[in-house]
């Protein structure tokens, strides 16, 4: 087993390639993307369906729900992640952050979310 020291220049070579060669460095395209393309030569695009979801808890949460109420909802009508998973409180509240960041552009939602 080798140990580098911090900031050695060998321990980032691999982020460092797969930036230059605009690939993921994980699996996570991030709140509101997704990955498209074949493994290998995928590409970050907006995620339209996880958008109005966000664009929707934006809505609950400015007329006074709470993070836990709309992560509640949303699993109650099975409505999923873009991924899948549930949306959870924490995630509910990540998502939030994002839209009034302005990290993410969101539009109103075209087809309302279940309720």
């Amino acid at each position: 087993m080798s140990c580098s020291a911090p900031g050695d220049p060998n321990e980032r070579w691999g982020t460092a390639r797969a930036a230059a060669e605009r690939r993921p460095l994980h699996r996570h395209a991030g709140l509101g993307f997704k990955w498209v393309g074949r493994r290998g030569n995928q590409k970050r695009v907006p995620d339209e369906a996880e958008r109005r979801v966000m664009a929707a808890i934006l809505r609950w949460l400015q007329e006074g729900c709470s993070y836990y109420d709309i992560a509640r909802h949303l699993l109650l009508n099975r409505i999923t992640t873009a991924d899948g998973r549930e949306w959870s409180r924490s995630r509910v509240r990540r998502a939030f952050l994002a839209a009034i960041s302005g990290v993410i552009e969101l539009r109103p939602p075209d087809q309302p979310v279940a309720g």
